[in-house]
């Protein structure tokens, strides 16, 4: 079991270090992170996950966009876009051949999620775009077919 580090996961390209995954743009993410009671059962899940299929470990998060766009500095754009808790809606738990998708919840998407990237987005000088697939990864790992 090994921990992505932090500086990896906000890098523009997912992938753990020294795996072949060459990161030729440094850029930021932004994301959502669950509730205290709900980021303990999800990072517990990615724990036990991590630990049975010698997988990384990671944050659990829903990535709203990512940018290599060189702005604002992420906490000031966080610290100005002013944003209340917000309840998503589970659509069900998916599994794909995708790294960063083996196994995940998706979520609904919703104006109120797009509506919060988009102000983010803005104040980045990014592309303004809805989120395309909110969900939240519990797994990173290429398993064989």
């Amino acid at each position: 079991m090994r921990e992505i580090p932090k500086g990896t996961l906000l890098n523009f390209k997912n992938g753990v270090k020294g795996r072949g995954a060459a990161m030729s743009r440094a850029g930021v993410a932004y994301w959502l992170v669950p509730a205290p009671a709900e980021r303990e059962l999800f990072q517990t899940i990615i724990k036990i996950l991590a630990r049975e299929l010698d997988a990384p470990l990671f944050e659990p998060h829903l990535t709203l966009f990512s940018t290599s766009r060189e702005g604002a500095l992420p906490s000031r754009v966080w610290q100005e876009t002013k944003a209340a808790p917000r309840k998503l809606r589970i659509r069900g738990v998916r599994f794909s051949a995708l790294f960063t998708k083996t196994l995940f919840i998706r979520f609904a998407k919703g104006a109120a999620l797009d509506q919060l990237a988009a102000r983010l987005q803005r104040k980045c000088g990014a592309r303004v775009s809805p989120v395309a697939d909110p969900h939240l990864s519990l797994c990173y790992k290429h398993l064989p077919a």
